[in-house]
């Protein structure tokens, strides 16, 4: 509110040089609190916190599992300081069930009636929500949400996390919070965070028309009586707490969850069970080879469970029907109606598949040489197992085509031979099945099956047991000498398709190996022709296919690059077939198809190595003349293959077959009529077509230099292997084998819901593996899928023998954090787990924590009130103790029990110390204690008043009462003394107690840690002692 005055300067009395002035008396918000409370107003105005919901619908069971909340934060300043007010609310349109208007409608009420009482309960979901059934115990929300079951509500915490309130700025901000509330008529409850976040301490308050709710908690390190461990005194302090004054016309509702904790998981490492790694992580079957080193490594290197929880839960049971006590509790957890269970487990666990890819991704950025390679192997850095000394070169390998020193070959050569055998198998059909080949053609790899396809498991089993690239270099020399030698025998590249041109969508290295295969192709063809009794390697070149037709290295000869000269009135050589209805030009006679050379099959480097010469020879005259030449050679080919089958052909021939767009017919005419012309780019003078045309004799395909050398193309791939570094190696093999890894975690059953994730795998690595990386993403994810695949065996492993429903149900606790037990403990899946937690029936284990749920409806605060909900969520466990209560008293009867079992047991240990000096604290602010410490003052003072009218009545001399003073002095000082001691040394006498009881847990958690410790140590070393006895025999076994 502003007012204003305004002041006339037309009075003679002001001065008249004085302008018209508004004096402005400002009476809006001035002080931090009211400016807080304002912005609290809007804030909630905003967010509509306000609106009634008559007849609002109840929440799905499981709603608060299965659905989101949505958070809303904004940022508010009192003074100074900031605080984070954030809204949580739950997406409803998925949540809500049946309408359930009338469910707190007293008896002899109608709805009409409720309608006209504007604060009735039913008109608010907050007060709905407090009684609602199906969602107790909720494990994905907000712990408020799982404490008071409300699918709506607002959070005050401070900006900062370590700050804390003190109890002024907690006092002003709930009275702001409060004022606000009640100006905005806002029906949802507002939580202010007391302690830090992690402590999750909050007060609360919610107003609904003219009903107030307060939500109080309290925790504690421990009970203070025994007996609160149940739900016997439990249900007395609920009761207690309402203080209702009319008896509750309805029982408590009671709700209770057991949870029972199994840690100590046995281990599943390999050193355990190394069959079990050999078998496939879906079928249970062993790969087809028997060897390590031809199998993708998968599972986790120990047990991925830290540790099972499972929880018994009895849900809506009335206080009159079970008991809960010290000495009986009907609360079994075998008969429980519930059962839930989840998992927790390892952080950061080792899975070896994504060590080994990690691995190869490391290895493959060193830039070392083959020569380096090898030389930093030595015997020294390998198993036993898998080296011998090497006297001499392996079988695989031509003693005068081996590459490297034999001294350092140290792989075993019965090794060696088994992984060559692997890799060139003495099969007749060696080619893919078409079924493999181009299986995948968005990730620039190779097809399944192929040869990097299997030469990628070796080389990454290989990293296991040497971290370097020697034992690589060393597979990779043997492999590219077995290359050569098949090369120069016309043998095939097994498992690598027959193709007329190497395929683009694969890795480099592929491609490589199926130009290898194209060279080899057109030498068996070449050796087959001349085995026929022709001399002329290319005579039996075809012009309509495409497949590859050409020569090898060891049937080259010196005539093959020699030109001939073909006169005008030779014979015609060199046709493949008539073109029908076509004439030449010049003459009525056939125009015949030539016999052609094949193009050139090359690789993508090479074809980038051309692309970039054509680019540097720049746009001038010369450049131009020479990116002409380059690109005319296979049209000069043509040409001269087409004049020597068709002697005295023209140009307009030519183009007739070569390129019919060109020839433009004359009106009328059909195709192959010699009637028309040519197109203005053929017809320029000087044109690439009039050049060539004019230089182009008529040669037969037979004697014109092989556009394709076969023998010089496969020397240059052989050596491109042969200095092919293994760093590189490993780089073009790593989406060969993160495919690998892919297409065996998209074969685990899709109870895991793996495909989404895999598909996302792909598409990086699609991307990566044609940009040539990263690949960290990809890595990631494969990571986290075999870290689920493993986390599901080792459950498995622990139920042992488990069915199709056991299965389904491990898959989804992989999933989800928490799930519920299909047919609870009587069920087929209960009972596989029953024994894990519960081995001995007979003796059930204590569980490690207890929570009740109490609900009912009490008339408050006087007997004629209307009925409403009261709430209580408790919480034991082996930490401290705490409880929270939604109630409509200011009392704290919890507080008041704890002084009356205090004053009772007179404080024997720590705690109670410490509860009796809270007590004394508080009893010494009552009133009798109050007046109490005013008589002892007053009397002090008259005594103290006597003693001076004494000293002066007496008239002792100055020294005197100064001796005297300095006595008193003294005397008062020991008092203090004494007093001090003695304080101190009932704080410290409590303090080192619990000292004690820490050191004692840390000693004894130390000693489990030191004998875990040596137990693993002497389980080394008998598996050292037994390796080290077993005969040459065995370990070949």
């Amino acid at each position: 509110m502003m007012e204003c005055t305004k002041v006339d300067t037309s009075d003679p009395q002001q001065s008249p040089s004085e302008e018209d002035v508004f004096e402005i008396t400002d009476f809006t918000t001035a002080t931090d609190f009211e400016r807080f409370t304002s912005r609290f107003e809007q804030l909630l105005l905003e967010w509509q916190v306000n609106i009634d919901r008559p007849a609002s619908p109840r929440l799905a069971d499981g709603a608060f599992c299965t659905e989101n909340f949505q958070t809303t934060d904004e940022i508010l300043l009192f003074a100074n300081f900031k605080f984070v007010v954030t809204r949580h609310q739950l997406e409803l349109p998925g949540a809500l069930a049946e309408s359930n208007a009338s469910s707190f409608v007293n008896e002899g009420e109608t709805k009409e009636d409720v309608k006209k009482f504007s604060s009735g309960p039913s008109y608010f979901r907050a007060l709905e929500e407090l009684m609602s059934t199906g969602n107790e115990f909720s494990f994905r929300s907000h712990c408020l949400v799982r404490w008071f079951g409300h699918s709506d509500f607002l959070t005050i915490r401070p900006f900062d996390e370590n700050a804390l309130l003190t109890d002024s700025q907690r006092r002003l901000v709930l009275s702001a919070v409060s004022v606000a509330v009640n100006n905005t008529a806002a029906h949802i409850p507002v939580f202010l965070q007391l302690q830090k976040k992690w402590q999750r301490f909050y007060y609360g308050l919610c107003e609904t028309g003219k009903t107030v709710t307060d939500y109080e908690m309290i925790h504690l390190r421990r009970p203070p009586n025994p007996q609160f461990k149940y739900l016997a005194e439990l249900l007395t302090m609920f009761k207690d707490k309402i203080g209702s004054p009319a008896p509750l016309q309805t029982p408590v509702l009671v709700s209770a969850r057991f949870q029972y904790t199994m840690r100590e998981i046995g281990d599943m490492g390999d050193d355990d069970d190394d069959e079990d790694d050999n078998k496939d992580v879906v079928t249970g079957r062993s790969d087809s080879s028997d060897d390590p080193l031809m199998q993708i490594p998968f599972g986790a290197v120990s047990s991925r469970i830290s540790e099972m929880h499972l929880a018994s839960v009895w849900l809506d049971l009335s206080e009159d029907v079970i008991v809960d006590t010290e000495s009986h509790t009907d609360l079994n957890p075998l008969t429980a109606l519930q059962w839930r269970m989840k998992i927790k487990s390892v952080e950061e666990p080792l899975c070896r598949l994504a060590l080994v890819l990690s691995e190869f991704l490391r290895m493959s950025q060193r830039p070392d040489s083959v020569e380096d390679a090898l030389a930093t192997l030595n015997l020294g850095e390998v198993d036993d197992e898998f080296i011998i000394p090497s006297g001499g070169p392996s079988r695989s390998t031509p003693p005068q085509k081996s590459m490297f020193h034999i001294s350092r070959l140290v792989l075993s050569r019965r090794r060696i031979q088994r992984i060559v055998d692997f890799m060139f198998p003495i099969r007749a059909d060696l080619e893919l099945p078409p079924s493999c080949q181009m299986q995948q053609v968005s990730v620039k790899a190779c097809p399944d099956g192929s040869f990097l396809a299997r030469l990628a498991p070796i080389l990454a089993s290989v990293l296991q047991y040497q971290s370097g690239l020697g034992l690589v270099a060393h597979i990779w020399s043997e492999i590219v000498a077995v290359i050569r030698a098949r090369w120069e025998t016309n043998q095939w590249i097994p498992y690598v398709e027959h193709v007329s041109s190497p395929n683009f969508g694969t890795c480099l290295l592929h491609q490589k190996l199926q130009l290898l295969n194209c060279c080899i192709h057109r030498a068996r063809e070449r050796a087959v022709v001349a085995r026929r009794g022709g001399s002329s390697p290319l005579e039996g070149a075809s012009s309509g296919s495409k497949k590859a037709k050409g020569g090898g290295g060891a049937l080259s000869s010196g005539e093959e690059d020699e030109f001939y000269d073909c006169f005008e009135e030779a014979e015609a050589e060199g046709r493949s077939r008539e073109l029908p209805n076509h004439k030449l030009v010049s003459c009525n006679r056939p125009l015949y198809v030539p016999v052609t050379q094949e193009p050139t099959p090359m690789t993508e480097d090479v074809l980038a190595e051309q692309a970039d010469l054509m680019t540097q020879l720049g746009s001038d005259t010369f450049g131009s003349h020479m990116r002409a030449r380059l690109q005319s050679a296979s049209l000069l080919s043509d040409m001269e293959a087409f004049k020597a089958a068709n002697p005295g052909c023209e140009l307009a021939d030519f183009v007739r077959w070569y390129s019919p767009r060109d020839w433009i017919l004359e009106e009328g005419e059909s195709e192959g009529s010699v009637h028309g012309s040519l197109s203005p780019r053929m017809e320029i003078e000087g044109s690439i077509w009039q050049e060539t045309w004019k230089t182009a004799k008529p040669v037969p395909v037979k004697r014109q230099k092989r556009l394709f050398d076969d023998t010089k193309e496969a020397l240059k791939v052989i050596g491109y292997l042969e200095k092919l570094k293994p760093g590189s190696l490993l780089r073009q093999l790593v989406p060969v084998l993160c495919l690998q890894a892919i297409r065996k975690i998209e074969a685990v059953p899709d109870s895991l819901s793996l495909s989404d994730q895999m598909k996302r795998a792909l598409e990086l690595l699609s991307q990566s593996s044609r940009q040539g990386g990263p690949y960290h993403e990809v890595l990631a994810l494969i990571y986290e899928a075999e870290a689920r695949i493993t986390l599901a065996r080792s459950v498995l492993e622990k139920v042992g023998a488990a069915d199709e429903a056991t299965k389904a149900f491990v898959a989804k606790l992989v999933d989800e954090k928490e799930v519920e037990v299909p047919g609870g403990p009587s069920g087929s899946v209960g009972q596989r787990f029953r024994p894990i937690f519960f081995p001995q029936m007979n003796h059930l284990p204590e569980p490690d924590g207890k929570e009740y749920l109490l609900r009912t409806r009490a008339p408050r605060p006087s007997a004629t009130s209307r009925t409403t909900p009261q709430r209580m969520f408790c919480t034991i466990t082996n930490m401290p103790m705490s409880s929270a209560m939604s109630t409509y008293s200011p009392m704290d009867m919890l507080r008041q029990r704890q002084r009356e079992d205090e004053e009772r047991r007179q404080g024997t240990t720590n705690g109670d110390r410490r509860l009796t000096s809270w007590d004394s604290r508080r009893r010494s602010r009552s009133p009798s204690s109050q007046d109490s410490r005013r008589r002892r003052a007053r009397s002090g003072d008259r005594g103290r008043s006597e003693d001076r009218g004494r000293k002066r009545s007496r008239g002792r001399s100055e020294e005197k009462s100064r001796s005297k003073s300095k006595k008193r002095k003294k005397s008062k000082k020991k008092k203090s003394k004494k007093s001090k001691k003695r304080s101190s040394s009932s704080s410290s006498s409590s303090e080192s107690s619990e000292e004690e009881q820490k050191q004692k847990e840390h000693e004894f958690l130390k000693r489990i840690e030191m004998e875990r410790v040596k137990a693993l140590e002497e389980k080394r070393r008998r598996k050292e002692a037994l390796k080290a006895n077993e005969t040459p025999e065995e370990k070949r076994i």
